[in-house]
C-alpha cells in the first residue's frame, strides 16, 4: 500500500491518499443499524488495516442506500445513481456504477455497500459528469 500525504496550507488541512491493489486485501463490510460507532474503535475491535465511512445515514443512523453484509442484504437499492462496491465469495472487490449497471436481488454477494456520488468509475474515468466553468474559473475538469 502507497500512502501520500499532501499539505493544504490554505485550508490548513493534510489530505492522506491511499494507493493500493484490491486483489491483495481482504474486503469487508461492516453495519450497526441504528449504533453509530467511531471508526478508530472500529479498527481497533476489528484489527483492520484501513477502516472507511462508506455511505450515508439517516438521523436513526440506517443506511440510505443497500448495505450486503455476510450475505444479508439490508435497506433498498439506489435506482439510476451512485456506485457500488460488492465482493464476492472469493474476496474479489469491484467498484460499479448503479446507472450502468443496477442492482438486482437476483444477485449474490458476500458484501456490498452502496453511496453517491461516484467519484471514479472502472479504468479512470470519472463517475459524474463535469461541472461547467461558469466564468469564474473555478469549474471541475
Amino acid at each position: 500500500m502507497e500512502r501520500r500525504q499532501i499539505t493544504l496550507p490554505e485550508a490548513n488541512e493534510t489530505l492522506t491518499i491511499l494507493r493500493f491493489a484490491p486483489e491483495q486485501f481482504r474486503w469487508e463490510v461492516g453495519y450497526s443499524p441504528g449504533r453509530p460507532q467511531i471508526l478508530a474503535d472500529w479498527q481497533q475491535q476489528t484489527g483492520a488495516l484501513l477502516v472507511v465511512n462508506g455511505g450515508y445515514f439517516t438521523p436513526e443512523f440506517t443506511a440510505t442506500g443497500l448495505i450486503i453484509v455476510d450475505g444479508q442484504a439490508s435497506g433498498a437499492s439506489y435506482v439510476g445513481f451512485g456506485g457500488m462496491v460488492v465482493v464476492d465469495e472469493a474476496g474479489t472487490a469491484a467498484l460499479r456504477s448503479l446507472a450502468d449497471q443496477p442492482y438486482s436481488s437476483q444477485e449474490t454477494w458476500s458484501a456490498a455497500v452502496q453511496s453517491f456520488p461516484l467519484a471514479g468509475q472502472a479504468r479512470g474515468q470519472l463517475g459524474f459528469p463535469p461541472t461547467k466553468n461558469r466564468g469564474n474559473g473555478r469549474g471541475a475538469r
